[in-house]
């Protein structure tokens, strides 16, 4: 999911940069779109924190590396 949300986020928030800078829409539509953008970079970053923690406390569990 993070290999296509994320990307497609940030691709969304350059678009709406570019139309903001092309006076086509304001800051708070801009400032939406940064929101969401960044909405989708944290979730991505806590999903990976998940994955890891669930792969640490399973080398925990089977003692030893993977």
């Amino acid at each position: 999911v993070q290999e296509v949300v994320v990307p497609r986020s940030r691709e969304n928030l350059e678009l709406q940069r570019e139309r903001f800078e092309s006076d086509e829409v304001g800051t708070s539509e801009l400032f939406a779109v940064l929101s969401d953008t960044q909405y989708a970079e944290r979730e991505a970053i806590d999903a990976l924190q998940v994955y890891v923690d669930a792969w640490i406390e399973l080398e925990r569990t089977v003692a030893g590396p993977l």
